[in-house]
């Protein structure tokens, strides 16, 4: 790897992003711009690609503690934690994005966003929508037993009521990587979807997910 002084000028990572905007440079190149300097013996360009190679890519590199990556010769906890808050802006954006988006939601994306793995707990996602069709608020409530879904009434209800919700989705994790509801889930569905219906919001959906798929009680036609 040559050093970025011995590159020519429009080679280097800060003048080609000067010259052809950010999108110009490639994955190495950009974490380059974010590490600034590099160290003696060391370019910004070679701490980088020292990096992706440590971590195995970028996806891994992201979703390292940043103590990890204050490890990497050349980098100091200050670069570290810079680069951490860069991916931490990222996963924002896309939540901001998901949730912007939601008015046209789909089973298939709730699935595909929260589902959390076959050795994930039976935990509850719940997404309040106002008039629009569009989230307004994102909660995890506390998942039910180990044995049984449970729906925590009162706590999804005080969310919907402070919140002004017009209508909401539900989203939960089967451990056992079978998707397909319960005559327990079911019944339990079809209550909230009625007393909560009662008080002026709609039960959109329910979404069971799990390792061989998910289940949308919207697409079965139950509500």
């Amino acid at each position: 790897m040559a050093k970025i002084q011995s590159l020519l000028p429009e080679s280097r990572p800060r003048e080609k992003a000067c010259a052809h905007g950010v999108e110009s440079l490639d994955i190495a190149e950009l974490l380059a711009l974010i590490i600034g300097s590099g160290v003696e013996g060391h370019s910004a360009l070679e701490i980088a690609h020292r990096l992706l190679g440590d971590f195995h890519g970028l996806v891994h590199l992201s979703e390292a503690p940043y103590l990890s990556i204050a490890q990497s010769p050349g980098l100091s906890k200050v670069k570290a934690l810079q680069i951490s808050a860069v991916f931490e802006l990222s996963k924002r954006l896309e939540k901001a994005a998901f949730i912007e988006s939601a008015n046209s939601l789909s089973a298939s994306e709730v699935y595909a966003r929260y589902h959390q793995g076959e050795h994930a707990e039976e935990g509850l996602v719940l997404l309040i929508l106002n008039h629009k069709g569009e989230i307004i608020k994102e909660r995890q409530l506390e998942p039910g037993s180990s044995s049984a879904f449970e729906i925590p009434k009162k706590k999804l209800v005080v969310e919907l009521l402070v919140n002004y919700a017009s209508s909401y989705i539900l989203a939960h994790n089967h451990p056992s990587g079978n998707p397909l509801p319960s005559e327990e889930d079911i019944k339990k569905t079809l209550q909230l979807a009625t007393e909560t219906k009662s008080l002026g919001i709609t039960l959109r959906d329910h979404i069971v997910m799990g390792s061989q798929g998910y289940y949308s009680f919207k697409e079965s036609h139950l509500l």
